[in-house]
């Protein structure tokens, strides 16, 4: 970039002008050969735009007007002198100003939000669902789409009402002229009707200045009713029981306080009068419903919107104070059309009346037409989509309209009366103001530095009052309607939120979410950690996700609520995979999605698999949620480092770097792997098998395990898990009966895709897919598998029935014998007491702890010891014992055999290698380390009376814990096997020998030490072994 033109521009025009040109002159030298097209093009986009601009309506016309013609409405000429008939001049002033404050509470937030960025159709419904997301403006605008179609229902029998009064042939005033009966009613309102319906389709442009020649009209009819009131001077009719005082002292002391009768069989008060009175102050949202026509909603909305409800107070006190200072109390109670029989010119005041009625008929079809377009454009309704393409197209709301009115004459034909929608026009509109006023007040809570609206004159305390003083409203006025309307919108939002495709606007919600974790993060101080409190805090190195996946949902359901990370190294240089990080990250979260682990994702870029570890080590977590558990998977010996990159091609085994799956129809070549993950579903942008490198060095998989030991992180190794069985009896019986929709079943598809994404390997006789057709593991058999052959059927292999706890004390070289030496003890015994607090681990599996002695004579002092711990943890398992000494049974392993020879002969087996890893140790619980956990249940000394043996005699020498590590394995291992096997097993969790320091700087010694662990964990059910650091369990209350 030329630097000699970056440089500060005091020159005229504003810096949206001078960005467009910028943006301008940067496309037109970048594609000199279009440049004349490019100018033409952009000329005409300019001019539109203005002619598109000038064709939209000022403030004056757009908001000040609709709002004031909305307020100022029906009820000033019909309802205002019943109401101070019943509540008096103070009453009437206090509940218009009651009502004032929560609809004015609603302008000022309604301002503030609608001041703070651009303003798009839809009014107070794109206002909301911008603000609290689409479940929250769908339900909202809906309801108010709802409430604006009652009201021109409402609107209409309004203007036929004072019609008839004044032109029917039974009690017109002016003349009888019109027809009278419900059906001419329905007949005039239809005509009204499709007069709007006339207007709507010429345009809002058309409305707009019509509204001004109705507004004169009305303010006409209003000045003219005022001038007689305080002007005319007094007279009686005794036939139409109409009596005018002129304005005095006397009258309107009279009239100046409450006094409630019955009328309409209803004791009138406070709460019934103010429902009545409520509703005339509700058109505030007229302007902001028409935010797609204004040419600045964002400064119209705000002004018009106050100013017309600042003038219309000022009428309503005035025209009260008139009406008490002139008029009979019994006169207001008694005649609705009072005004009228006293107006001087009393055409002027049907007229008004009319108008009124006329224009908010129009605007609320109008309105709600263009909120139904917002909302079926946002796509949050379930609709056909040709009715979606129709009713969302164009500029105007055509069909929108059209639907609108349709709707409209459907309520026309149901009621007839307005008393009968009145109340829900009412609940409608204060949701609404509600809801505005909760958007504003978590906007200005949540502390959002892009919240900064120009309109100022708001604060929390005016949203906070707003929004509970229209709930409270909403059940004075009608509690029954209030109830329904409330139970409306919820269903509405369950309907929006499972139907409608998710969306980027953003939500206050997040905000407000991360101001609270913020704060209670600063809260969670790590010096205050206590083990009382200590959950699993889990990070995974994950290599391939696909293959992972069962790995994943274990470490999931062990978490407890804790922090879940899933990590992953790319590897290479940062500048050439940044690219690939971006990539990544959004197809890592959707993985999240559909895998449904709570967890975060976090990934890295590194040179070597050691590194990358390290800086997730150190920068995983924040504040006091920081992993204290690394887990990652087993590195086979046919995932270590190649010696060529055509063994990487070739090789049995392509998948993670830090786990190793099987298949037994793998892909035969390249073009065939790739071709397998285009039909992924993820593979597009996750990390696969065919990208990843050739392999991780041995001395970088041990170093990691160094590195986290040194960090004092838990480190835990996984093998076998693409073996896992969930609780596969839960799930059976659950599918069986139905309980799974046809989305879970489409979900455990796509897993199973995952899972048999697997690539060329050896392959063990017990893996879980036998072909590529095989149906999904995730899946039940529908069909009985029958052997080749035969006729009868194959029987069902048994079940695994238990999780298996092996936990081993390690005697650390250089180390005592003191609480170190059982951390990993301790943990084996927690995680999987965590993990049988999962139901479906619960339900279908047992928890067994299986202790290892090497004599049988120690077995049963062992088992009271373990118990008594067991029973101070409270960890509700079986407890198994497992004995070297006596040997039993034959083996086919030869060497074990040998071993076993030896040790029964009391003769150490020799074995030239070098210790590489913690030791270890058959010792028995000891009373001291008992001691430390407080074990209040187990008396030591009661053991001899109990029949329990005591310690071997001298003739009973311990050969285990002086055995090399290698022989202590394949023991070991052997053992496993036989207690805790396939058939019997689901899961096995042990204690990890962790490597000496100083191992990963040698090859030969890492790789000593994974063959170990290789001797170790052969030919298990899926394996955890853990290595703890510090406690993790208390007895403390």
């Amino acid at each position: 970039m030329d630097t000699s033109r970056m440089k500060f521009v005091s020159r005229g025009g504003t810096q949206l002008d001078i960005f467009s040109n910028a943006l301008a002159r940067r496309q037109s030298v970048s594609n000199p050969a279009s440049n004349s097209a490019s100018a033409q093009a952009l000329g005409a986009r300019v001019l539109e735009a203005r002619n598109a601009t000038a064709k939209k309506l000022s403030t004056f016309e757009g908001v000040f007007i609709p709002v004031f013609l909305s307020i100022w409405g029906v009820l000033a000429f019909l309802r205002l002198p019943w109401v101070v008939g019943q509540s008096g001049l103070v009453g009437t002033i206090g509940l218009f100003t009651l009502g004032y404050f929560l609809t004015g509470t609603t302008a000022l937030s309604l301002s503030a939000i609608s001041s703070n960025g651009q303003v798009g159709g839809g009014g107070p419904y794109y206002v909301i669902s911008r603000c609290l997301g689409p479940e929250f403006g769908g339900s909202i605008g809906v309801l108010f789409y709802s409430g604006t179609v009652l009201g021109a229902v409402l609107n209409l029998l309004g203007f036929v009402e004072p019609l008839l009064a004044s032109f029917g042939e039974e009690k017109g005033m002016l003349g009888k002229v019109l027809p009278e009966g419900v059906w001419w009613q329905l007949l005039y309102a239809t005509c009204v009707g499709l007069l709007c319906v006339a207007l709507c389709l010429v345009g809002s442009a058309v409305v707009g200045r019509l509204s001004v020649w109705l507004a004169i009209a009305l303010l006409v009819s209003t000045f003219s009713a005022m001038g007689s009131l305080a002007l005319r001077l007094p007279f009686g009719d005794p036939d139409s029981s109409v009596y005018f005082n002129g304005f005095n002292s006397v009258t309107l002391h009279a009239n100046l306080f409450p006094h409630f009768t019955t009328d309409l069989g209803v004791q009138q008060s406070l709460r019934s009068v103010f429902s009545i009175v409520f509703p005339a102050c509700t058109g505030i949202l007229a302007g902001a419903s028409m935010s797609g026509d204004l040419k600045t909603p964002s400064q119209s909305i705000s002004k018009g919107t106050i100013r017309a409800m600042g003038f219309t107070y000022i009428l309503y006190v005035v025209l009260a104070l008139l009406i008490a200072g002139s008029i009979d109390r019994a006169v207001l109670r008694t005649d609705l059309n009072v005004l009228q029989d006293v107006s001087i010119v009393p055409a002027l005041v049907a007229v008004g009346v009319a108008a009124t009625c006329f224009f908010s008929a129009l605007g609320s079809l109008l309105g709600a037409a263009k909120m139904l377009q917002a909302i079926i454009r946002d796509d949050l309704l379930p609709i056909p989509a040709k009715a979606r393409e129709a009713l969302s197209g164009g500029d105007e709301p055509v069909w929108a309209i059209f639907l609108t009115f349709g709707l409209i004459q459907a309520a026309l034909f149901a009621v007839s009366d307005m008393n009968q929608i009145a109340p829900y026009v009412a609940m409608f509109s204060l949701l609404t103001f509600g809801v505005l006023n909760l958007a504003c007040l978590l906007l200005r809570i949540s502390g959002s530095p892009n919240f900064r609206p120009s309109f100022k004159t708001f604060s929390w305390r005016t949203a906070a009052s707003g929004f509970a003083g229209c709930l409270v409203a909403m059940f004075v006025v009608d509690d029954i309607h209030a109830m329904y309307s409330c139970v409306l919108g919820g269903a509405l939002f369950v309907v929006i939120h499972y139907s409608a495709p998710p969306k980027s606007w953003g939500d206050v919600t997040q905000s407000l979410i991360y101001h609270q974790v913020r704060k209670y993060l600063l809260r969670l101080d790590v010096r205050k950690d206590h083990v009382k409190f200590w959950r699993p805090q889990i990070l995974v190195l994950v290599q391939d996700p696909r293959q992972d996946l069962l790995f994943i949902k274990f470490l999931n359901d062990m978490k407890k609520g804790g922090l879940f990370v899933l990590s992953h190294i790319i590897k290479g240089d940062f500048t050439t995979k940044l690219p690939d990080y971006k990539r990544q990250l959004p197809a890592w979260l959707r993985y999240i999605d559909i895998a449904h682990v709570k967890a975060f994702v976090q990934l890295t870029i590194s040179q070597n698999e050691r590194v990358g570890a390290q800086n997730l080590l150190l920068g995983g977590g924040l504040g006091g949620m920081k992993p204290n558990i690394i887990a990652l998977g087993f590195l086979e010996s046919n995932r270590r480092t190649p010696d060529s990159d055509e063994e990487s091609l070739t090789g049995s085994h392509t998948g993670g770097a830090f786990t190793m799956y099987s298949r037994t129809s793998p892909a035969h070549n390249l073009a065939e792997q790739v071709e397998e993950l285009n039909r992924d579903p993820l593979a597009a942008d996750l990390p696969n098998s065919v990208d990843l490198d050739d392999g991780i060095a041995e001395t970088d998989y041990v170093g990691i395990i160094e590195d986290a030991l040194a960090l004092d992180k838990a480190v835990a190794v996984a093998r076998g898990f693409e073996r896992l069985e969930r609780g596969p009896e839960v799930r059976r019986k659950r599918m069986a009966q139905g309980r799974l929709t046809s989305y879970a079943v489409e979900e455990y598809k796509r897993f199973s895709i995952f899972l048999s994404n697997r690539f060329s390997q050896a392959f063990p006789d017990n893996v879980m897919f036998t072909s590529p057709n095989e149906a999904s593991p995730l899946l039940p058999s529908n069909s009985s598998t029958t052997s080749s052959g035969s006729d009868s059927q194959t029987k069902e292999p048994p079940k695994p029935q238990y999780i298996d706890l092996w936990p081993m004390q390690l005697a650390q070289s250089g180390s005592g014998r003191g609480a170190y030496s059982f951390e990993s003890y301790t943990m084996v015994l927690q995680l999987g007491t965590i993990l049988h607090m999962v139901p479906h681990w619960r339900d279908s599996y047992k928890l067994r702890t299986v202790v290892f002695v090497e004599f049988e004579g120690d077995a049963e002092e062992e088992r009271v010891r373990v118990a008594a711990l067991l029973r101070g943890l409270r960890v509700d398992a079986e407890v198994h014992m497992v004995y070297l000494r006596p040997h039993t049974g034959p083996s086919s392993s030869p060497e074990y055999e040998r071993i076993c020879r030896e040790i029964s002969r009391n003769i150490s087996p020799t074995d030239t290698s070098r210790r590489l890893s913690a030791r270890l140790s058959s010792t028995r619980l000891s009373r001291e380390y008992l001691s430390t956990f407080n074990v209040k249940d187990y008396d030591g000394d009661a053991e001899s009376s109990r029949g329990v043996r005591s310690p071997p005699s001298r003739r009973q020498i311990p050969i285990f814990d002086s055995l090399p590590t290698r022989m202590q394995h394949i023991i070991l291992n052997e053992l496993l096997q036989h207690w805790s096997g396939h058939a019997t097993t689901a899961v096995v969790l042990m204690t990890l020998p962790a490597p000496e320091p100083g191992t990963a700087d040698n090859s030969e010694r890492s790789t000593t030490y994974l063959q170990e662990l290789d001797l170790l964990t052969k030919d298990l059910p899926p394996t955890l072994l853990v290595h703890g650091k510090g406690l993790t369990v208390t007895m403390e209350l």
